[in-house]
Formats: structure tokens, C-alpha cells, sequence
């Protein structure tokens, strides 16, 4: 379909004209379908498609329909990343600030824009910043009129899929006049189960613009033998993501650091490591072995006047003069934001990455390189995980005729378990964690915070509604149903003791404290924990507040909130906290 098909959608002529300008010519299959059935017309879709397909456009056409719409309704960009919302921030507001789109950032660390966001037609937020802009104002709901979800799939996170699936649930059933929901996510097996609770149409392709050839280099020491074909040290056999079709590049050899320098003068890569020293040591390794960067300048001139000199700004600008760069969740917005550009442009031909780059955003390569399968603490990554990584070779904008994607196995064992856990497998199906939750202490303080619901009764109600109501709940038997639901009465109790909740002749209440816990997005247990601590040191009496410094930040690393971000590597390690290195 070409751009100028749209007009029998009713899209503007400013709008095609414009897209035109960004160099548009043509909707991508995943696309066509999306207009096809419904995408200008308020229906919600649930875009299933592999990574590099064309996803991110679809969420562009309904911002650019719904900011020339009468009634002023807002659009909001939901992405899982504060890195995601940067880029797509500085994306968005380039293409279309001379059209006269407005453009937003809400994050937990961009609040600039929070005192007036219902002035701009587009608000890029993290999942959870919505949810607290939410309780903070619950009349903002009936504000939204376009929700696009980016990476979708993320309901099934242990440790955030829970509150995407509240906040989700809250958008469809207490908004007065229903926000059209466009959910995007990477290929998942079940995603007519999402399709039935967002009740939207379901758009799933199998085939991407550019082939990805998904394999894996031998890099032992003897030859073997594996789906009839005989594997010297260095040979890549790969199957075509589209076509099924196996073959081996014989030689490529790209299993060694020798072989990294030699592709890396020929193709832009990116490596993919499991830790922030990994990325950064191999980063400068490289770098020491490449000739200079024609016109890397203006990146590291941007970064001299946007950050404030730091030991990991010099080691970073230090690998840019060649050409290679690391990206971590450790560097700074503005960084990640040039890094990126600059490999965009071509400038930067190698990126050492931990999974920040593997989770959305939009940084494809030629060739990506998976050095290991095991995150830092030792988990196997998920066939999910692998997906995201390998879906970011193949570059659309550049035409290449095929990307890859390379896992390394140095025996006959692991080149088996690769194969079948990672090349051959499919990603798994996205399932709600509220069954899976010992606690959701959070949500039920969000809900109550907020005023969705009011008593036991109306959290039972809310939770039918969830995507854990619609697929399971709902179909299960009485005896679970009563089990579940007497474990929202315990919860709520358990707030109420901790002093977040009170009941206030039968209607339960968030107090004070609870609804500052609710805002702020700390977890009741954590609150609770300081607050008593605080509460304790003030009825002391006289205050040595430089005292109080070491003990404050030994009470905030007990809390849970602070498990999150500096989890133990192993288990005689719970009780230390997690250092920066780790990760």
C-alpha cells in the first residue's frame, strides 16, 4: 500500500504530505493490516510482529490522526525505559515539531513538562509514571485518547508486569468515553489472548522486511557434525527467519576478538555482553584496535556540552575517536541519546551493550553478536530475551538484503542447546503475574488511592477485568475464586494495619501516607519501613542530622524497593547490597 492510499482512510492531505516529506513511500505488510482493520477508525489493535517490522509507525499514523481530531483529546506513548522515552522524545519532537505536533516527556526523572502536560498533543511516559500521574489526578483519565503500548509483552515481567496490566485495565474501564488502546509487541504465541481482554483486533505477522539469518559460529576445536552439515571452527549456520531455509557461511570467524575488529570494518555490529564492565572493557579493547572515525567529532563535542565530565564520559568519548561506543543503563540519558544518533548516521560502527539496547530501542545493526546467554546473575535468558536481541539486525532504512544474528558455542553440547532452546524455539506465551504475585499490596493501595474502587467487593470486580480475569479467573473454579478473593480481604487488612488504608464506615480509604506511597510508586512494605524508622528518630527528640546519614542509607537498602534495584547475585549474598559493577 502506498502512502497515498491513505486518503480513502480519511488521514489528512497535511498529514500524507508530511509523511512524504520523512521519506514514506510505502506501509510495510504489518502496517497495511493495521490500517485495514481499523487503525483510523478508534479500534484497538494488538500488533504482533517481529522486531525491525515497521511497529513504531503504526503508533506514529494514530498520533498524527488523533492530534488533527476536534476534540482535544491526548495521546500518550507508554514505553517500559526511561532510555526508550528519551529516544523517543527527541524522535518524535525532530519529525514533527515544524508540523505542529506538541510534544511531552513524563518520567521519574523528567518532570519539567508534569505542571501543564494537558497542553501538548503527545506525552511519551514510562508504564508507571502514568499510573502515578493517575492517582495524582484522577480526572486525567477522561483526558486520554489514544494509549499505544510499546513492547506489550511486558505484562509478562515478574517484577512490572503487574502494574502495566492494572494501569491497562484502569484506561479501558473508568475512562468515561473508552481511550483507543494500541498495544506493540515482538512475536508471542498467545497474542489472541490479549486480543480478547483489550478487546481489539489482533494483527500477527511472521515475516520481516529484511531477512535475519539466525544462527550460530562453532568456535571449538574439532570439527562435528549437526543437521547434516560438517562444522569447522569459524563456520556460521544459520536458518532464514522467513524462508526456513539453512545454510552456512563457511569461515566467517567472527568467534574471536581478531574477528570482531575484521567485521566491525566492514559492517556496523553490536555485542551484546551481560554486565557494565563487559560492555565497557571490550568497548576499549576494540576501540585500540581501529583507525579513527572520519566525523565522530560533533558526537563527542555534543557530549562535552551536555554532561559534566565523569571517569566513564572520558573512557566513552575515548572509544568514540574509533568508532565504538558502550551502552549501559549506568550512562546518562543525553549519552545513550548521542551514542545512539551517531550509530544511526553511521559514525559509530561498533556498540558493546548489556540488554538496555535489546529492549526496545531502535539501534539495528548489520550483524549482532549474543556473547552470552546467561544474565549477570546467572539466568538463562529467555527465548524472548533472544528474540529482542537478534531481532535488531537487518537494517531497513540502509536496504540490506539480509542482517544477522550470531550466537557463539565452543562444543557439539551447546551448539544442540542453542539450536533448540534459542534458533528453533518460539518465544513463550505472555502470562499475567497477578496469580504469580505472593502480594499485591500495590495495587490494591493504587486502586484505592486513586478512587477506582472503594471496598473488597469493587477490587474483586476490578480484578475480573484484568488480564488475569479474562483469561483465567473467570474460567476457574469456585474454590480458587474464594481463595483469591480471601487473599484481597487479608491484603487489605494488612494495609490498614500498616497504616496506608483505613475504613471509614465500610468504605476503605487511602490516608496520608498511604497516598504518597501510591504516588510516589513506593512499594507499602518499603513505606512503611521508613516511615517508622523516621517516626522513632523524630520522637528522640534532638536531631544530628550528619549522623543520621549512614544509618538513612542502610534503611533504604532494607527495603524492598531497594532488592529491586540492587538484587543478590547469589544466596550468601542477600544481605549485602548489590554494587554498580554487577550489572
Amino acid at each position: 500500500m502506498n502512502i497515498e492510499e491513505l486518503r480513502k482512510y480519511n488521514v489528512l492531505e497535511n498529514v500524507i504530505t508530511k509523511l512524504k516529506e520523512l521519506g514514506f513511500s510505502k506501509l510495510t505488510e504489518v502496517q497495511r493490516l493495521a490500517v485495514e482493520k481499523g487503525l483510523f477508525e478508534g479500534k484497538n489493535l494488538v500488533i504482533s510482529a517481529p522486531t525491525n517490522t515497521g511497529k513504531t509507525f503504526i503508533g506514529e499514523l494514530a498520533i498524527l490522526t488523533a492530534a488533527k481530531r476536534i476534540e482535544k483529546r491526548k495521546t500518550f506513548y507508554l514505553t517500559p525505559l526511561k532510555a526508550i522515552a528519551e529516544e523517543k522524545f527527541e524522535e518524535f519532537r525532530e519529525k514533527y515539531s515544524g508540523w505542529g505536533l506538541t510534544v511531552a516527556i513524563s518520567t521519574g526523572e523528567r518532570n519539567e513538562y508534569d505542571t501543564n502536560l494537558m497542553e501538548y498533543d503527545l506525552i511519551i511516559a514510562t508504564y508507571e509514571k502514568l499510573d502515578a500521574l493517575l492517582i495524582k489526578n484522577p480526572e486525567l483519565i477522561n483526558e486520554i485518547g489514544v494509549v499505544i503500548v510499546d513492547e506489550l509483552q511486558m505484562i509478562d515481567n515478574e517484577g512490572r508486569g503487574v502494574d502495566l496490566e492494572i494501569l491497562l485495565t484502569k484506561i479501558m474501564y473508568n475512562a468515561k468515553s473508552s481511550p483507543q488502546i494500541i498495544g506493540l509487541s515482538a512475536t508471542i504465541p498467545n497474542a489472541k489472548d490479549l486480543g480478547e481482554w483489550l478487546k481489539a483486533e489482533v494483527i500477527e505477522t511472521q515475516k520481516r522486511e529484511v531477512e535475519l539469518r539466525e544462527g550460530i559460529i562453532y568456535a571449538g576445536d574439532r570439527n562435528i557434525r549437526f543437521k547434516g552439515y560438517t562444522l569447522k571452527s569459524g563456520d556460521f549456520l544459520y536458518r532464514e527467519f522467513n524462508t526456513g531455509d539453512m545454510n552456512v557461511e563457511r569461515g566467517l570467524n567472527i568467534h574471536s576478538f581478531d574477528g570482531f575488529i575484521d567485521i566491525s570494518q566492514r559492517e556496523q555490529i553490536i555485542i551484546f555482553v551481560n554486565t557494565r564492565r563487559k560492555a565497557e572493557d571490550l568497548a576499549l579493547r576494540i576501540s585500540k584496535c581501529l583507525p579513527p572515525s572520519g566525523d565522530i567529532t560533533k558526537w563527542i563535542e555534543k557530549i562535552d556540552a551536555l554532561v559534566e565530565s565523569t571517569p566513564s564520559t572520558r573512557k566513552l568519548k575515548k572509544c568514540m575517536i574509533n568508532g565504538v561506543a558502550f551502552h549501559h543503563a549506568g550512562l546518562l540519558p543525553e549519552e545513550k541519546r548521542i551514542i545512539e544518533e551517531a550509530f544511526e548516521k553511521g559514525d559509530i560502527r561498533v556498540i558493546c551493550s548489556t540488554l538496555t539496547l535489546g529492549a526496545g530501542v531502535n539501534t539495528p545493526a548489520k550483524t549482532v553478536i549474543i556473547l552470552s546467554t546467561e544474565f549477570w546473575d546467572r539466568r538463562s535468558i529467555k527465548s524472548r530475551d533472544y528474540k529482542n536481541m537478534s531481532g535488531r539486525a537487518g537494517r531497513i532504512r540502509y536496504h540490506d538484503d539480509f542482517g544477522r544474528s550470531v550466537l557463539l558455542a565452543r562444543t557439539e553440547k551447546d551448539f544442540e542447546r542453542y539450536w533448540k532452546g534459542y534458533i528453533n524455539s518460539k518465544a513463550e506465551k505472555i502470562e499475567s503475574q497477578i496469580q504469580k504475585r505472593d502480594n499485591i499490596e500495590s495495587s490494591i493501595l493504587n486502586l484505592i488511592a486513586s478512587g477506582v474502587c472503594k471496598n473488597a467487593k469493587e477490587l474483586i470486580k476490578f480484578m475480573e477485568n484484568t488480564f488475569f480475569g479474562c483469561i483465567y479467573y473467570r474460567k476457574t473454579d469456585s474454590l480458587f475464586k474464594q481463595a483469591f478473593e480471601e487473599s484481597i480481604s487479608k491484603q487489605i487488612q494488612e494495609l490498614i494495619k500498616m497504616g496506608m488504608l483505613e475504613d471509614v464506615k465500610g468504605e476503605i480509604k487511602a490516608t496520608e501516607l498511604g497516598k504518597r506511597c501510591a504516588e510516589e510508586m513506593v512499594s507499602p512494605y518499603s513505606a512503611h519501613i521508613i516511615f517508622h524508622a523516621l517516626e522513632k528518630i523524630n520522637k528522640e527528640g534532638s536531631i544530628d542530622y550528619n549522623a543520621l546519614i549512614e544509618p538513612i542509607i542502610h534503611l533504604a537498602c532494607c527495603t524492598s524497593d531497594a532488592r529491586l534495584l540492587y538484587p543478590s547475585r547469589y544466596e550468601q549474598e542477600k544481605k549485602e547490597v548489590f554494587i554498580y559493577w554487577g550489572g
